[in-house]
């Protein structure tokens, strides 16, 4: 059952439907004139490595979407658990520490009350 599921959503995949939504032309413009010196052709590894990086970049909320549009959770449930964690915790932890500041505002009124 879970390879026929993703034997079907990996043809899917390869007719073309989800990488064109994932891998978006990202035109990087080369306005250069035919006579250059040299000199100012010099580009860093780094920034052909960043030019690089741009052309690959995918976000999790975008996999997570990919795995569930294709009903590829079956076929890969620690992957699909992995992505749902990644995208359903917070990157910051402020309202957590927010309601626990709360929680000692409401017990240090609640002491103060008693004694």
């Amino acid at each position: 059952m879970e390879y026929r599921n993703f034997t079907m959503s990996f043809s899917k995949l390869q007719s073309g439907i989800c990488p064109k939504k994932l891998h978006e032309n990202i035109v990087i413009s080369d306005d250069t004139e035919n006579s250059i010196d040299e000199d100012d052709c010099e580009m860093d590894d780094e920034d052909i490595s960043h030019n690089d990086n741009l052309k690959k970049m995918v976000f999790s909320s975008e996999i997570f979407e990919l795995l569930n549009s294709f009903k590829l959770a079956s076929s890969f449930p620690n992957l699909y658990m992995a992505y749902k964690s990644l995208c359903t915790i917070p990157a910051t932890s402020v309202s957590s520490e927010r309601s626990f500041s709360k929680v000692k505002l409401i017990n240090i009124r609640l002491r103060s009350t008693i004694g």
